[in-house]
């Protein structure tokens, strides 16, 4: 969780009292990191987990550019609700990394560039959303949207190897000492506004920019798609507009969730002097703010109409296999009862 704000100077509030009410407010904050840490994993566990599944297992899905690069935000997202966050919590409980160093530069890296990789996908995703409405009304060709597909898929790995994994060699100050009981990147304080901008402001910038360009795409196609003549049938009209509905949501969503982190980051790195008020704990709920997206993101593809109707599909699978297993336990009685009361009249026949 800490990664976020490196050279912050904060009271730790893990710090053990021996006053009672003391004591008390320690369990308190012990179970609250808890409950918000494990709600944020689980939910988003679950939800990516669906997601994937449901790209992977729907042939129109899997081939399709858009559901690629939201392919590529549900693996950025489930490193960190299975990996960042489980780790977190246990290093935020005491302060102390008791795994090897490797997996704290794995750790390190992972939570740091989350926002700035996160916000890269999806800022290829508004890429696609756009290249797709002008190809309502401008002939491109095939082998160049073929091209701009696997440019936006491949382009946030490119970017993480090639310039996200090399800054935090350069920007590292190799001649600092932290504990070995530690987790942490110390930086140059030269760098650290540059750092500030790269992971937190540029993902924010990135997001308005391409909400700024899907507008002007879609006021440059017309506000009443009704009445523009496309070579598109009815529900593939229908669809390209839920899709960039969907966008236009997950991007306000993310917004909301990253800016209140961007604006505390760089107001304790310009007046650090004036952050001794806070504390871990308000940091950290803000913190928290910003991982929140790695769950609420893939339920709101649920906007998607081909992903309605996988659920859809699915539901109703799953609802026929259930039927199935009962229907000969729900079946054996009645019809056991029928030939057990057919007999019972035939002898009582025979009878009179």
């Amino acid at each position: 969780m800490t990664t976020t704000w490196p050279n912050t100077t904060i009271g730790n509030t893990s710090a053990t009292t021996t006053s009672y009410h003391g004591n008390n407010a320690e369990s308190a904050r012990i179970a609250s990191l808890h409950a918000k840490y494990i709600t944020i994993s689980v939910s988003g566990i679950f939800s990516n987990v669906i997601l994937v599944l449901l790209i992977f297992l729907s042939k129109t899905l899997r081939t399709t550019p858009l559901f690629w690069n939201i392919l590529n935000l549900c693996v950025y997202d489930s490193v960190t609700v299975m990996f960042v966050i489980p780790f977190g919590l246990d290093y935020e409980l005491d302060w102390s990394w008791s795994y090897d160093e490797w997996t704290c530069k794995m750790w390190y890296a992972a939570d740091f560039w989350h926002m700035l990789m996160a916000g890269t996908v999806i800022f290829c995703i508004c890429i696609d959303r756009i290249v797709a409405v002008l190809q309502t009304f401008i002939s491109i060709k095939v082998k160049l949207l073929r091209f701009i597909s696997i440019f936006l898929v491949t382009l946030p790995w490119v970017f993480l190897v090639a310039v996200c994994i090399p800054l935090l060699v350069v920007f590292e100050h190799p001649e600092s000492k932290l504990p070995s009981t530690m987790c942490f990147f110390q930086f140059h304080d030269r760098h650290m506004m540059t750092v500030a901008f790269i992971s937190l402001a540029l993902p924010n910038i990135l997001l308005i920019i391409a909400c700024n360009l899907m507008l002007f795409v879609y006021v440059l196609r017309g506000g009443n798609w009704n009445k523009i003549s496309s070579n598109r049938e009815d529900t593939e009209e229908i669809r390209l507009k839920m899709s960039i509905t969907a966008v236009w949501v997950v991007v306000a969503v993310s917004l909301l969730c990253w800016l209140p982190v961007t604006f505390l980051a760089f107001f304790s790195v310009l007046f650090r002097s004036k952050c001794k008020g806070f504390t871990w704990d308000d940091f950290t709920d803000v913190y928290l703010l910003q991982v929140m997206t790695s769950s609420i993101t893939p339920f709101l593809w649920i906007i998607l109409p081909e992903v309605r109707h996988e659920l859809a599909v699915w539901r109703r699978f799953i609802s026929g296999v259930l039927r199935f297993r009962n229907k000969p336990n729900d079946s054996l009685v009645p019809s056991y009862q029928t030939e057990t009361d057919d007999n019972e009249t035939e002898i009582q026949d025979n009878t009179i």
